[in-house]
């Protein structure tokens, strides 16, 4: 167990440390305390984001304090596995269950009103404990039904959702067949790889929607709740597929209780409907067929746009970021974009050249 600085920590995250990269190295060796008496291991615990992306250039003035302090000689770099080795425990401790770095009350900022806030403290945090509650109702009502349909294609349900992630990580079709080699408990049909495939997907967004990030803030409107809340909408659209189980309704009823801070933003439900329904109702044609509602990513894109362009609150690296996220989350739907981007130039220069034929009479 390695303690981290926990004041240094705290002014790297939150009170500008890395805006001078010769102060940082400064604090970092003011750590350290001769009168120990011993061998001292001085290091720090921070978001990775935290260097470039909460504060420009913090990945410079990091790469500075590493360079000078070996050059230097100041100190010595090195890991926790080489320390470890170096110098062996000399003391037993006992982990306090439920804790966190970041709340002083265990784990309750991510199930309650406990106090802990990003700098709105008068702003209530009611809501944490709703949207818990309505994403662990999500979760134990698909993990029973998941379980009962993979083990009909798997020879162990979980363990197939935990090897999963290999999928993902590799993206190609070489490694879904070696996955599937792994997991099934015999020669699945295409329909059947189809299923499964969709029940993975499902299990995956059932976990993506504790992304911690959407309790962690102030208030249920904010961007990183609403990627919890569409990743539960996720769920329910594949559990209507592959259960013929309707649990929007129930879940609707659960997040209205999530109210926002800010009375334009209403409750959860309101952000699950406008994520998903799209801004738009469903206008008629012709011939009498609805217009498919607006993918809910595009919704939350052009969300920020038009909040960036009334307020100014939000920078265009911000809008990186939310397409960056989803880039794993909807792999299909890029790829799909990227046929369109292979296929279309082609298709545009048949069409012209056609037209050019047509106007020289060929």
């Amino acid at each position: 167990m390695f303690f981290y600085d926990g004041p240094v920590s705290q002014a790297v995250s939150f009170e500008g440390l890395l805006h001078n990269g010769e102060k940082f190295i400064d604090r970092l060796l003011t750590a350290f305390s001769s009168e120990r008496g011993r061998s001292e291991l001085v290091h720090v615990v921070t978001d990775g984001e935290v260097y470039g992306h909460h504060h420009a250039r913090g990945e410079m003035a990091l790469a500075f304090a590493l360079e000078q302090i070996e050059s230097r000689g100041l100190a010595r770099i090195t890991n926790y596995g080489e320390f470890l080795e170096k110098h062996p425990p000399i003391s037993e401790v006992q982990i306090v269950e439920n804790s966190s770095w970041s709340c002083a009350h265990g784990v309750d900022r991510w199930r309650r009103h406990c106090g802990c806030h990003s700098g709105r403290a008068d702003w209530s945090q009611e809501w944490r404990a709703h949207l818990r509650d309505a994403m662990d109702w999500l979760r134990d009502e698909v993990a029973e039904r998941y379980e009962r349909k993979a083990v009909e294609l798997v020879k162990n349900a979980w363990a197939a959702r935990d090897d999963y992630i290999q999928v993902l990580l590799d993206g190609s079709d070489e490694s879904w067949t070696r996955f599937r080699c792994r997991h099934a408990s015999r020669v699945l049909s295409l329909a059947e790889e189809k299923t499964l495939a969709e029940l993975l997907e499902l299990e995956r967004h059932a976990m993506l929607m504790y992304t911690s990030c959407g309790w962690f803030f102030d208030d249920s409107s904010g961007i990183e709740t609403r990627q919890v809340i569409g990743h539960a909408a996720r769920v329910v659209e594949l559990a209507e597929a592959l259960f013929h189980k309707n649990l929007e309704s129930p879940l609707l009823e659960r997040l209205e209780r999530a109210k926002s801070n800010i009375s334009e933003h209403g409750n959860g439900r309101t952000m699950y409907e406008k994520l998903v329904k799209g801004r738009c109702t469903a206008t008629a044609h012709g011939d009498g067929a609805g217009r498919e509602p607006e993918h809910w990513l595009n919704v939350l894109v052009n969300d920020l746009t038009e909040q960036f362009r009334t307020s100014g609150e939000m920078t265009f690296e911000t809008m990186e970021r939310v397409l960056q996220q989803r880039k794993e989350a909807y792999r299909r739907d890029l790829e799909t974009a990227r046929r369109m981007y292979r296929t279309y130039p082609r298709l545009f220069e048949e069409n012209r050249e056609a037209r050019t034929s047509r106007a020289a009479g060929v």
